[in-house]
């Protein structure tokens, strides 16, 4: 197992600096988690309740989606920072994320299965497709006609299921109505993913994983990192933000093996 490489003083407090003006700027969140054009950018996890799409905030809700109308101060009458309700959906199941993908889809994960909405310039909701899957904890990710999930059964029982149930899978999602699974990797307890430069990153109980994703949208594993804890993890380019327990890791993921750049513990 090889160590983290620790960077300068300087270096870590500038990176720290950072991160906590990307947390405290209100940016727009539940965009991509990795960088392929077409997207918003990374400003949320995979593991986000919500998310922008389509100038609308669509949030999940239990076993209901709402979708609401932003109110631009600049641009409208009404008082800065109100939603306005525009459309909820209920649906039989339990919602735990939710991922804007393109110009007008969301992507939720559920207990039994991964579903697609549909936003349009209105907020209005409309449900297009159903993945079904094992009972499990789900949160989803794309890009272009790639769509990955982690699936787990979660070590506090939450999220129910088998011990089996912890996999990663790809699909291909050329024809969005009818997503095909292409792969499938059992992984320990996976949870949070995303996507940068043809390489899917993934949070598990055992640390970070690193899979090359190959032309087919199939994945190959290129390295794991146990010593990197973490729960879900945003890209910015170069830069990683790994959320875990107790705190945020920065580390920049442009060589071979992580170079921590900073630590932000929880009380910091």
């Amino acid at each position: 197992m090889k160590p983290i490489k620790r960077a300068t003083a300087q270096l870590a407090a500038l990176a720290t600096v950072f991160v906590t003006a990307i947390g405290l700027s209100g940016c727009q969140v539940g965009g991509d988690s990795g960088s392929s054009s077409g997207q918003q950018s990374g400003q949320s996890g995979s593991t986000s309740r919500f998310t922008i799409q389509n100038g609308h905030l669509v949030v999940t809700d239990q076993s209901k989606i709402n979708s609401y109308a932003i109110h631009d101060p600049q641009t409208d009458t009404s008082p800065a920072g109100v939603l306005q309700l525009v459309h909820s959906v209920y649906v039989n199941r339990t919602l735990e994320t939710a991922f804007a993908y393109g110009d007008e889809r969301v992507m939720f994960g559920t207990t039994t299965g991964t579903l697609i909405a549909t936003v349009d310039d209105e907020g209005q909701l409309a449900l297009e497709t159903a993945v079904e899957h094992a009972r499990s904890c789900d949160p989803v990710i794309a890009s272009g006609n790639r769509m990955y999930v982690t699936l787990s059964n979660d070590a506090s029982g939450f999220c129910s299921g088998s011990i089996y149930n912890n996999h990663l899978l790809a699909y291909d999602i050329s024809d969005i109505t009818n997503p095909l699974l292409i792969d499938e990797v059992q992984l320990n307890q996976p949870q949070g993913l995303a996507l940068a430069d043809e390489q899917l990153w993934v949070c598990t109980e055992s640390g970070l994983w690193r899979f090359d994703v190959l032309e087919s949208g199939a994945v190959e594993e290129r390295n794991n990192y146990g010593w990197l804890p973490c729960d879900d993890l945003i890209i910015d380019q170069q830069l990683a933000y790994l959320t875990w327990g107790s705190g945020v890791t920065l580390i920049d993921i442009s060589g071979e093996y992580p170079l921590e750049l900073a630590l932000i513990n929880e009380g910091d």
